[in-house]
């Protein structure tokens, strides 16, 4: 489908002979393949992150043409990345929340998930035929996975201090919270704005306690 990027989260025993022998003639995919042991590492420059998953969890699901159609959107200026679970159980729940939305495949309800060469396959073809179509790319420059991590431990540090979030019993809606910004999809203009009101925020609270 044209794709020729591969990168690989702690994947174990993986450039096998039976696997070198079912990559054939797109062989040089698997041999060029980058290897990173922790997801954040792996994808902390994207800045636009999308899981694959059956599940819809709380924000509306994209399907596999919609997700094509954002990521080809902003793959001009940024660096995207599509986000696939492991074979046995798929993506965590920790995973899909660090991504910006994700990728339903409709499905039948009796059997909804499927393999992950097949989601791949469908997810991929989905992406050539918008391609082959043309796409008006998004001009912002977004904010990296990494630069979105900073901000939410800077936003959850200030609604604890502003005593708006309970650091015991929070984990929760503060998963809202995410989902409100990486809905947004931010650029790095914009994460620069945010953390400074933050700052704002904290120096104002500190100055009140003098």
């Amino acid at each position: 489908m044209g794709l020729s990027r591969l990168v690989l989260v702690s994947p174990g025993e993986w450039k096998t002979p039976e696997a070198l022998a079912m990559a054939w003639n797109s062989r040089e995919i698997l041999e060029d393949a980058k290897v990173h042991q922790e997801l954040q590492e792996a994808v902390g420059n994207t800045g636009l992150l999308l899981g694959t998953s059956s599940r819809t969890a709380r924000r509306k699901p994209l399907s596999p043409e919609q997700g094509a159609r954002l990521l080809l959107k902003s793959a001009k200026k940024n660096e995207v990345s599509i986000l696939f679970g492991p074979e046995d159980k798929g993506l965590s729940n920790e995973e899909l929340a660090m991504c910006h939305s994700h990728i339903v495949i409709p499905a039948a309800s009796k059997y909804p998930s499927l393999n992950l060469a097949q989601a791949v396959a469908i997810v991929c073809y989905e992406l050539y035929c918008v391609s082959q179509k043309g796409q008006s790319p998004d001009s912002k420059n977004l904010a990296s996975i990494r630069d979105l991590k900073g901000f939410f431990a800077h936003l959850k540090d200030i609604l604890i201090k502003i005593r708006f979030l309970d650091p015991k019993r929070g984990a929760d809606f503060m998963g809202d919270i995410k989902g409100i910004f990486q809905r947004a999809i931010l650029s790095r203009r914009e994460i620069r704005i945010l953390r400074g009101v933050l700052r704002q925020i904290e120096w104002w609270k500190d100055s009140e306690r003098k």
